[in-house]
This record gives C-alpha cells, structure tokens and sequence, in this order.
C-alpha cells in the first residue's frame, strides 16, 4: 500500500509540473484514494467494503455501524457500491 501512495504521489506531482493548466485543476492524492472509514462509523453507503491491511470484504448497510477489525489501526473502503433497481 505504501508503495502505491509513493506512487501516487509522484504521479500527482509530474502532472501538476508538466500541466499548462495548473491554475485551473486541483489535484491532490485524495482525488485518487478512496475514503477509509474506521470501525463503528455508519457506513455512508450500502455495499462491499474491504479490510485494508486484510483485503477481507464485509457487507455495510447504509447508517449501521462498520464492524470491529481484527486488529487496531485497520480500516475500511467501499469497493463496491450496492446498485438499487428504480421502479
């Protein structure tokens, strides 16, 4: 993971040097990592979410609570957003 931050990281930094545009557009490495929601926080959306030191995937409902983690310092991000059917 820390890895890829490094590289996101860089990547962020090489397009706002080379960017012509650079007043205009804010990136920031926020724009490319996902929200991590800590343990007992209601989930914001329902779906898939995943551990993200133990890749196991829990099922969030909407405004109930995230379960505990294995173990502290470990959070979680959606990776898969429930699609409802509209009648």
């Amino acid at each position: 993971m820390d890895n890829l931050v490094e590289a996101m990281r860089h990547f962020v930094l090489v397009i706002q040097s080379k960017c012509k545009l650079l007043p205009y557009i804010n990136l920031t490495l926020e724009t490319f990592m996902p929200k991590t929601f800590k343990p007992g926080t209601p989930a914001p959306k329902s779906g898939q979410y995943e551990n993200i030191k133990t890749g196991h995937e829990i099922t969030g409902v909407r405004g109930k609570p995230l379960p505990p983690t294995p173990r502290p310092a470990q959070g979680y991000i959606l990776v898969d957003q429930t699609k409802h059917k509209r009648k």
